[in-house]
């Protein structure tokens, strides 16, 4: 059984270090739809062999039941979950949410059991007919490749919804931020002739933030704040690029409006 846990702990262990230190690696996740990786959950309906092997009287109950119909669900509402996802429908997020924490959950449920039922430190039950399946082949490969793939794609789901929930409030403020060029520059044509170029103010910085550059008569709150790691994300987030490209544009406009206002 300990070999059996250091087939599970270092897929797992290796996949997280290579996510958190590689941004090359975060890209291409990224860049994998959503649905994909619920959808390749559907596997999980292979489950159902503990089933047969408990019906046949080879696997205890207490890990064949539980493991067994909670990856026939977990499988089966993988293919729904990703179709919700495919056609947008409202709550689509929720329900991966949902679906991710049980399929986690029974992953967990299914490692305890098989822990619990197989010889060694932690064997509390099925004294009578143990699980000796679970360490021997073929399905010795379920705890050392189907259960880190599984705990990896539900990580990756999750972190993917983190994502995009963190992206879309910033996505938000730069929309509400062209309203207020648009704004601005309307006024600048309205406006009185000056003799001097209008000032810019340049917002105060603290550490850890990216310095902002405020056009005179626009309100601040309207300039997101981020920090130079949000920043970075953000802008390489495929539907922020075109934004941000229609924001520097905007403030080139305002800039050389104001030069032609101060040369006339």
């Amino acid at each position: 059984m300990p070999t059996v846990l250091f087939g599970l702990l270092i897929p797992l262990a290796v996949a997280a270090i290579a996510l958190w230190r590689s941004e090359s690696i975060a890209r291409l996740v990224s860049a994998i739809p959503l649905h994909w990786l619920v959808a390749a959950q559907v596997y999980r309906v292979a489950g159902g062999i503990f089933l047969v092997l408990w019906a046949d009287g080879r696997l205890p109950w207490q890990f064949a039941l539980p493991a067994g119909i909670g990856d026939v669900a977990t499988g089966s509402v993988a293919a729904v979950v990703a179709a919700l996802l495919v056609r947008n429908v409202i709550g689509a997020h929720r329900a991966t949410y949902a679906w991710c924490l049980f399929g986690i959950a029974d992953l967990v449920v299914a490692i305890t059991m098989g822990a619990m039922t197989s010889p060694g430190r932690a064997h509390l039950l099925a004294f009578e007919a143990p699980n000796l399946l679970i360490t021997s082949y073929p399905l010795v490969m379920v705890p050392t490749f189907a259960v880190p793939l599984a705990l990896m794609l539900h990580g990756l789901v999750l972190w993917r919804l983190r994502r995009e929930t963190a992206i879309k409030p910033s996505r938000e403020n730069v929309v509400s931020l062209m309203d207020a060029l648009r704004r601005s520059i309307a006024a600048e044509r309205l406006a009185p002739r000056r003799d001097a170029p209008v000032p810019e103010r340049s917002s105060s910085t603290s550490p850890g933030r990216t310095r902002r550059v405020v056009p005179s008569g626009l309100d601040e709150r309207q300039f997101p704040v981020f920090s130079r790691r949000n920043a970075k994300r953000d802008l390489a987030h495929p539907e922020n690029r075109e934004i941000a490209g229609v924001l520097e544009r905007g403030a080139g406009l305002m800039t050389f409006m104001r030069q032609q206002r101060s040369t006339v």
